[in-house]
């Protein structure tokens, strides 16, 4: 049997990426990753770490208090987490009504603004990373 054969044989089974397996763990290494960054965004969140002092921890009961005015969450309990796609889309939807219907909710997005920044401001002059503190636990 000669090689000519053989590699026509080979060549028929039609084998994904062919002699190119390498071509495969590399895109099966992509799917993963993208798999675990979505496994990552899925999983609950924790509660976050404690305020760093008691400042820190009246700024982040404001924060909490208007994030709860905002999203209307009145009675809801729990972890609130800003950076949620169905929150974001539910508040994106309704925001402009509820402003019409009562304008002091602009200026209340407004302070919280201001709060936030003052919250970061004041994490990053003590030297703490403030992605974990974006987590806001309702009390």
């Amino acid at each position: 049997m000669s090689l000519r054969i053989c590699w026509r044989r080979q060549k028929e089974r039609r084998m994904p990426a062919g002699r190119h397996g390498h071509k495969i763990r590399e895109y099966k290494r992509r799917i993963d990753a993208l798999l675990e960054v979505e496994r990552e965004h899925l999983r609950p969140l924790s509660p976050p770490p404690p305020p760093i002092d008691e400042e820190h921890a009246a700024l982040r009961r404001r924060i909490a208090e208007l994030y709860r005015i905002i999203f209307d969450l009145e009675g809801s309990e729990g972890l609130l987490d800003p950076e949620d796609p169905d929150l974001i889309e539910w508040f994106e939807e309704t925001y402009d009504e509820r402003v019409k219907e009562n304008p002091e909710l602009a200026n209340i997005a407004r302070t919280l603004i201001r709060l936030k920044r003052e919250e970061w401001s004041l994490l990053a002059k003590n030297g703490v990373d403030c992605r974990p503190y974006e987590v806001y636990q309702l009390e």
